[in-house]
């Protein structure tokens, strides 16, 4: 009977133990969407606007990102651009949307991300930057008053677990 017991002990643990847990791999996530102004009644498409992603969990970057060339008024950045490098490096992403105000960025992983839009066609106001978004962003970028100018801006937490949509409208 205890050998029994033994057995079946051992054999019911092993039975609810089930297979070891599978690693978890990092999916990329792809988000698309739209920036767009309202011009009175109208809206239109924020060509030019910038949506810069940006990991949660970087603690500290070796070198902060120029904001030269990422602005929502400068040319589009060449691929060698030393922002877009240090962006790709920490994992974030950057994009710069087209004439109907539509951008495409790709995260290397899933999780927590800061979302950085900031509109081409929209100023705001220099007093309305607010300063805890200006130091989460100054840890990845060189001047974060630099790379935001005068213009207006968004700046969320979002966590992405798969390919989405995100659309941004300035008013």
């Amino acid at each position: 009977a205890i050998i029994c017991f033994t057995l079946g002990a051992l054999m019911g643990g092993a039975f609810f133990r089930g297979q070891p847990d599978a690693p978890v791999v990092a999916k990329p996530c792809t988000i698309t969407g739209y920036v767009q102004v309202t011009d009175g009644v109208v809206k239109k498409g924020d060509a030019g606007a910038v949506v810069i992603l940006l990991p949660q969990e970087v603690r500290k970057v070796d070198e902060r990102a120029p904001v030269s060339g990422l602005r929502p008024r400068d040319p589009p950045p060449d691929e060698t651009h030393r922002g877009l490098a240090i962006l790709k490096q920490i994992g974030g992403a950057y994009a710069k949307a087209d004439k109907e105000g539509k951008y495409q960025v790709r995260v290397p992983h899933q999780g927590k991300y800061y979302v950085l839009v900031i509109s081409r066609a929209k100023e705001g106001v220099a007093a309305e930057l607010d300063a805890l978004d200006l130091r989460k962003i100054a840890n990845v970028f060189e001047n974060a008053t630099e790379l935001i100018g005068s213009q207006k801006y968004q700046f969320t937490e979002e966590r992405f677990a798969a390919d989405r949509k995100f659309d941004v409208s300035f008013e």
